[in-house]
C-alpha cells in the first residue's frame, strides 16, 4: 500500500499568521509600556487548537502535488515570474 505524502497545513498557518503579526507590528509604534507590554503578552500566547494534521495525498494525485510544490519553490526563490 501506498501511503502518500503528508502534508503539515497547520505550518502554513503558523507561517501566514507570523507574517501577519510581523506586518502589523511594522504600522504602529506603541509608546505606552504597560500596552505594549500587554499586546506582546497577547502575541506570545499559543493559538489554541493547532494540532498536526494527518493529511494524506492518494497515489493519484502525488505527481500534481510535487509538480505544484516544486513551482511554488521555484517562485520563492525567484526562479518564475
Amino acid at each position: 500500500m501506498n501511503k502518500g505524502i503528508g502534508i503539515d497545513i497547520f505550518a502554513l498557518d503558523k507561517h501566514v499568521i507570523d507574517d501577519y503579526q510581523e506586518f502589523a507590528r511594522s504600522c504602529v509604534t506603541i509608546r505606552t509600556a504597560d500596552l505594549r507590554q500587554q499586546i506582546d503578552d497577547i502575541y506570545r500566547r499559543p493559538r489554541p487548537g493547532l494540532r498536526r494534521p494527518a493529511v494524506r495525498v492518494g497515489p493519484d494525485r502525488r505527481a500534481r502535488l510535487r509538480a505544484e510544490l516544486d513551482a511554488w519553490d521555484r517562485l520563492a526563490r525567484g526562479e518564475l515570474r
